[in-house]
């Protein structure tokens, strides 16, 4: 039931910042585009251009979700405190097979903090369009994020249910 639970608010999440996007048209500038289409093949690995088309399209996909969900941030105020940096570090740590303390070492070492920080950020943005959007399960009736949130993890928050997996992840 659990994972059932999890599952509908990933997806209620997925969707959400889907209509989100579809929903706003902006302009990518190519040269970004390119630029992260180039760096998907930076270790000399093209399949063709069948595959060079899907990366783009990704490419797009995410930096368009990043263009939004940094407005939406900027637009909610949304910060991001050392505690929730702290915590989104062990959440992500076991994903790479190092301790919290390590793996908090290998960014500063690589100067990767910012980027994490914007990770965060972005997260939350989405949470809070999250905490305003009305959310329908495939019968109809109305999903209650805040309730299925405190069901699952009564010590977190929308925003640790959106950051099990953001956009960028699913490159």
């Amino acid at each position: 039931m659990r994972l059932k639970r999890l599952e509908q608010g990933a997806e209620a999440r997925n969707k959400v910042l889907e209509v989100l996007l579809e929903s706003i048209d902006i302009p990518l500038p190519e040269s970004v585009v390119a630029d992260e289409v180039a760096s998907h093949f930076e270790d000399g690995h093209d399949s063709g251009d069948e595959h060079r088309a899907e990366v783009e399209v990704q490419a797009r996909a995410n930096l368009k979700s990043q263009f939004v969900l940094d407005k939406v941030a900027e637009t909610a105020e949304v910060s991001v405190g050392e505690s929730e940096l702290s915590a989104w570090l062990v959440q992500q740590a076991p994903r790479y097979g190092m301790a919290p303390d390590a793996f908090a070492q290998a960014l500063v070492e690589a100067g990767q903090v910012p980027m994490a920080i914007q990770d965060i950020r972005r997260a939350k943005a989405l949470a809070t369009v999250l905490e305003q959007a009305t959310v329908v399960d495939a019968d109809g009736n109305i999903v209650d994020l805040k309730a299925l949130d405190a069901e699952l993890n009564p010590a977190a928050s929308i925003s640790d249910l959106v950051t099990m997996e953001t956009p960028e992840d699913e490159s």
